[in-house]
């Protein structure tokens, strides 16, 4: 009976009628097939549709991504208020992240990560209402059925016997060796709507920049970092010329898509072990269920998985770490328009000449900027706790 369904499925996705898919959707297939490696027939039952449309897709996916990536419904009117035009692109640019990686987010997750962004970004009067929810919604292309299903919510039971379990788990280990580590995209050229505009002058550049990197960070209870890694679309970009990669801040790795891979993430995860091993030191360290994040075995890192779809609670990078390192980076961004604002007649062409090497020397002075306090305040509220004389 099964075999019947998927056949007839089958035959009526591809014979009878093309049926439309949304960006979301095209989206999807593109991931499935490049990052899952799933069979184009795979694809076919399950977003019944066409053979030729799976085909024609695939031939568009690098213009499909970029397009999910920026994607904005210009029928909107826009926003009135420029800081809330900065909470809704931030807000966006985490949904986009937390899609990524399939955790389903509800309207209230949504409305409680707004109102903690309008805190990080001194903005007052906002309060998130029902009202801005539906615009968001609606100005971005959100549908329920993909964002606000009431089984989105975080399992409070489940929680509460992780945080049991994690003591046991941290217990005998210092603050210093238990890690968290996370990917988040970084539009990199992403400007609040609406700033520094002259009258009459079109705000084109203020729609959300698809000019995307991949960033890894890792970052230990202590309240200190590693290296960051940062992926993007080329192996050397122009603005790396005259300069060697081995000597950048960063890490710097590259795919067409800019997104983390199983390949990259194993040589993290080998050199750090390295490094730890150099250092006599053996660590925890805890990630979320990206497929991507392989288990490896290693000598001085001990790989801990935190329970599906429980990060924005769990994760210490996902309790205001990532955000707080992102608003740094949207000062920062903003500094360097205003020093140059005299020697252009637009901000678009300012906007547009930030390369990846003032992105990577942004991002080092935001994570500089991140207290060791606020670090460790972070792990503690995602229930890593340590005795008093630990340090």
């Amino acid at each position: 009976f099964q075999q019947r369904t998927i056949s007839i499925s089958l035959d009526e996705a591809t014979d009878k009628r093309v049926r439309n898919l949304s960006l979301k959707e095209k989206f999807d297939v593109v991931r499935m097939i490049t990052e899952e490696k799933k069979t184009v027939k795979e694809a076919v039952i399950k977003f019944k549709c066409g053979k030729t449309q799976i085909y024609s897709i695939m031939k568009e996916k690098d213009k499909i991504i970029e397009k999910y990536m920026s994607s904005t419904n210009v029928n909107v009117k826009k926003e009135r208020d420029g800081n809330y035009a900065e909470i809704n692109k931030s807000v966006f640019e985490w949904f986009l992240q937390a899609s990524a990686k399939n955790v389903p987010i509800s309207g209230p997750i949504l409305q409680a990560k707004a109102k903690e962004t309008a805190k990080l970004l001194n903005v007052d009067g906002f309060s998130a209402s029902n009202g801005w929810l539906q615009s968001f919604k609606r100005k971005h292309g959100i549908s329920c059925s993909v964002a606000c299903r009431k089984s989105n919510e975080v399992d409070k039971d489940l929680v509460q016997n992780w945080f049991t379990k994690l003591k046991e788990i941290i217990r005998g280990y210092d603050p210093k060796d238990i890690a968290n580590s996370d990917e988040t995209a970084l539009f990199y050229r992403a400007m609040p709507n609406g700033t520094l505009k002259m009258k009459g002058e079109k705000c084109s550049w203020g729609q959300f920049s698809k000019e995307r990197l991949t960033i890894l960070l890792t970052t230990f209870a202590d309240g200190t970092f590693e290296k960051p890694w940062v992926i993007g679309k080329s192996e050397k970009p122009r603005c790396f010329r005259n300069i060697e990669i081995n000597q950048l801040s960063v890490e710097w790795k590259w795919n067409k898509n800019a997104w983390m891979t199983g390949d990259i993430y194993e040589e993290f995860l080998n050199k750090l072990n390295s490094s730890m091993k150099k250092q006599n030191r053996s660590i925890l360290l805890f990630v979320d269920n990206a497929s991507c994040h392989r288990s490896l075995p290693l000598s001085n890192i001990k790989l801990i998985f935190f329970p599906p779809s429980t990060t924005s609670v769990l994760q210490p990078l996902d309790n205001g770490i990532i955000q707080n390192i992102k608003v740094n980076y949207r000062k920062l961004l903003l500094q360097k328009v205003i020093a140059n604002i005299e020697m252009h007649k637009v901000v678009s062409e300012i906007s547009g000449k930030i390369d990846v090497l003032d992105t990577i020397s942004f991002l080092k002075r935001s994570i500089k900027m991140i207290k060791e306090e606020t670090i460790r305040k972070c792990f503690k509220n995602c229930g890593f706790l340590f005795d008093s004389g630990d340090s």
